[in-house]
């Protein structure tokens, strides 16, 4: 062959352009794959199939028409958002915005009812992701009822397993967390930040600890008093007795061979903490952040608090975002503070 070319410089000349053809008909494959596959048109057509569904629920879960009529996606939009996500409506609007602007007809979307609309169910939502469930002092009780049970059932094992060891850690801790989460109305960041160092326990009376102020910003010493029952200041005593934990961060991570961490729990991990302890008792609490202080001020409330000593207990700097979780009443503040109140009657 390459004798042949050599001997037909024209032959040659055209076996040339033709690799090199071949060379040019490969690399278009190849970018054309490479083009399929970039993300954009990827995402193009996420976007289409999207919006196909879009319109598919429109007129066959709705049972609207296209082109729509306002009140009919009004009225569509309304019922939707029983179930659905503010998010995926915006969606499905936009898919409606599309297939009229494809269509030609007037874009229903840019209607101000519908605008309008959008924006009350919006606000709807967010409020009610704002809204946080109380632990209730009854379902307090009965979480820590069911951790004495479980204290008391590993105490009573002679050789406990290290997965055992962990556990009763875990119980200990998880214990006093709650409870003085509960009894001082402290947020999850505001536990997360305890640290030994800070605590004074004051005989016969309770205990203080300098913690962070949501309200002011800054630290403050806040007072916890001995109680007759569900008592925070000895559940917190028996944590860091078990746990000789002597400086650092009072709430910390246990592995599951006993091992207690050195760093503090995150807020995070005592939602997933608490949401654990609420499940095993089978309670319906949807448990956040702020349940704990939520608990805590419906409970003062029904014991007779003023507002202005929940507030001024609590740490809360207003009453406007905090209204539905109180009342007004009678003061009873220096009475808990002073342990002379029965918290189970």
């Amino acid at each position: 062959m390459a004798h042949l070319l050599d001997d037909d410089p024209k032959l040659r000349i055209e076996t040339e352009v033709r690799l090199e053809r071949i060379k040019e008909l490969n690399w278009e494959l190849e970018v054309g794959k490479k083009i399929r596959n970039l993300p954009a048109l990827q995402h193009s057509r996420n976007t289409e199939l999207s919006y196909r569904a879009a319109i598919d629920h429109y007129r066959n879960v709705g049972h609207c028409y296209l082109p729509v009529i306002i009140e009919q996606l009004a009225h569509y939009l309304t019922i939707c958002a029983e179930t659905t996500s503010v998010p995926t409506l915006r969606v499905r609007l936009s898919a409606i915005s599309a297939w009229h602007r494809k269509m030609g007809f007037d874009d229903p979307t840019r209607n101000t009812k519908i605008r309008n609309l959008i924006r009350d169910l919006a606000m709807i939502s967010e409020k009610k992701k704002k809204a946080t469930s109380p632990l209730k002092f009854e379902e307090l009780q009965t979480i820590v009822d069911h951790l004495d049970s479980v204290i008391f059932q590993l105490k009573k094992e002679t050789a406990r397993s290290p997965s055992q060891d962990s556990k009763l850690l875990r119980c200990y801790r998880d214990k006093s967390l709650i409870l003085f989460g509960f009894w001082r109305g402290f947020l999850n960041h505001q536990l997360s930040g305890l640290v030994v160092e800070q605590l004074n326990i004051v005989p016969n009376q309770g205990m203080t600890i300098l913690a962070h102020d949501p309200s002011s910003q800054s630290l403050r010493d806040f007072f916890t008093p001995f109680l007759k029952h569900y008592c925070p200041v000895k559940a917190l005593q028996d944590w860091l007795s078990i746990g000789e934990i002597s400086h650092g961060p009072i709430f910390r991570g246990i592995d599951r061979w006993g091992t207690i961490d050195s760093a503090s729990l995150n807020s995070r991990s005592i939602t997933l903490i608490v949401r654990s302890w609420i499940e095993e008792v089978g309670l319906n609490v949807d448990f956040t952040g702020h349940s704990l202080r939520r608990g805590f001020a419906s409970w003062a409330v029904k014991m007779g608090w003023d507002i202005k000593s929940i507030l001024e207990y609590v740490g809360w700097a207003q009453l406007s975002q905090h209204h539905d979780a109180l009342v007004k009443s009678t003061p009873s503040l220096q009475a808990f503070l002073t342990c002379d109140i029965d918290i189970l009657e």
